[in-house]
């Protein structure tokens, strides 16, 4: 992520980057057809049209979007199965997506916006109903999959100072007096 553990305003993109490496040596292959979930914490919003992938034949577009941001978090997904992605990785290299994500209006002072990130991967390039999806989960036989999170970040808790003027330093009885008051958020 951009600026990680920088805390975030409203209105602010933050830009988040998802790096997938293939190992290599004996008894490993290549991944193929990697996709993503990321689940967006409320608060924060996926901003079309921002997604990116590198490597050589690697496409990624807008995700599906489940959620709206501010009353049901945003679920992000990229899979080949929707035609937002088609991201192979060769053995020994590794393939890096980016996304931005806008920190909505009614976030709150103190509050804490959270991202994670799933990406599953197939055993052979294309569907093939023979292959490994990742759908055991993490430590399945069938495990080509794997989670990370971002670190958390706080919307700041703002620093306000107050001061209060009056127009006359000495007033006598039935003057009138004008008191300014201002608010400042360094």
């Amino acid at each position: 992520m951009t600026q990680a553990g920088a805390a975030p305003g409203a209105g602010e993109i933050l830009r988040y980057t998802v790096t997938l490496t293939a190992a290599s040596g004996a008894n490993i292959s290549s991944a193929f057809d990697g996709g993503l979930v990321d689940t967006l914490s409320l608060g924060l919003a996926y901003h079309a049209g921002t997604a990116t992938v590198n490597g050589t034949g690697n496409t990624i577009t807008n995700p599906t979007i489940n959620g709206d941001g501010i009353t049901t978090p945003q679920t992000l997904t990229w899979d080949l199965a929707s035609s937002t992605a088609n991201i192979d990785i060769p053995e020994g290299t590794k393939v890096t997506i980016t996304y931005d994500v806008k920190v909505l209006d009614p976030v709150v002072a103190g509050q804490v916006l959270t991202n994670g990130v799933t990406a599953r991967w197939t055993s052979f390039n294309g569907m093939d109903s023979n292959e490994r999806t990742g759908a055991d989960g993490i430590g399945g036989l069938n495990d080509y999959v794997t989670t990370a999170a971002a670190p958390p970040l706080t919307v700041p808790v703002p620093t306000l100072t107050l001061q209060k003027t009056v127009d006359k330093p000495v007033a006598n009885p039935g003057d009138r007096l004008r008191y300014t008051i201002t608010i400042q958020n360094p």
